[in-house]
């Protein structure tokens, strides 16, 4: 009997090693909040705490994250290596040709297509998300596969860059109002939001963390409907 692998990664880094497993539950898990003493520990970086309300330009953002998350990615690039180590298969990873770039919203997409063409067709399951079938000899096989899809298609060096304050606000705001909307038409209670200084704060002090409206919801099928990051031509358009 196949196991099933469910490709449900973060695309800037890649899948880690615990995606790759046979799905048990139907539960999707949801990304752990900052705890109370991980804003202790970090705060110094800032000189603020969360809760302080304190305004914070770029600048503030980008040290903040320099000084607390130090090894985040500058580049898709950077993650190739640590993407391999994280599939735990033996030897070097083979040099791949990147294809094109692709953006944060065709991804998942050009990812599944690419995996198809390596030999692994996905289906998709009775709450709408894709997975792959594979038998355990074809492990290792579908784990090259998920590196050489990876590599062909980096995702565009801007998704690497820290969010700006105004990028931050068009989270925020698309966060408090139409994904909180979204998820009140399925008959779904949002998350409380923060206030827009402890949000932003949050985000400086992990570099990677921040409130949706989403956080702590069993998102079952309503992650792509309500998707919690807005899309590119409202969160960059200024930009390109």
């Amino acid at each position: 009997m196949p196991s099933v692998v469910i490709i449900a990664c973060l695309a800037l880094t890649g899948c880690a090693e615990d995606t790759i497993q046979e799905r048990t539950t139907d539960t999707l898990a949801t990304t752990p909040s900052i705890t109370a003493a991980e804003d202790s520990q970090t705060a110094s970086a800032t000189g603020r705490s969360a809760e302080d309300g304190a305004s914070l330009s770029d600048s503030d953002i980008q040290a903040a994250i320099q000084a607390n998350d130090p090894s985040r990615p500058q580049s898709f690039q950077d993650t190739l290596d640590p993407y391999w180590q994280s599939l735990n298969l033996d030897g070097d990873p083979p040099v791949v040709t990147p294809v094109r770039t692709v953006t944060l919203q065709e991804a998942n997409g050009t990812h599944f297509e690419c995996m198809a063409e390596q030999g692994f067709p996905s289906v998709t399951d009775q709450h709408g998300q894709q997975a792959i079938e594979f038998s355990k000899d074809q492990a290792e096989s579908m784990k090259l596969s998920q590196y050489i899809c990876y590599a062909r298609y980096p995702l565009e060096d801007r998704y690497y860059e820290p969010y700006s304050v105004d990028q931050l606000r068009i989270i925020y705001d698309w966060n408090k109002t139409e994904v909180t909307e979204c998820l009140r038409n399925q008959g779904v209670e949002a998350s409380t939001p923060p206030s827009f200084e402890a949000f932003a704060e949050r985000y400086a002090l992990t570099g990677r963390e921040h409130w949706t409206a989403t956080e702590g919801v069993d998102l079952m099928s309503l992650e792509e409907l309500c998707p919690e990051t807005p899309p590119d031509d409202l969160l960059y358009g200024n930009l390109e």
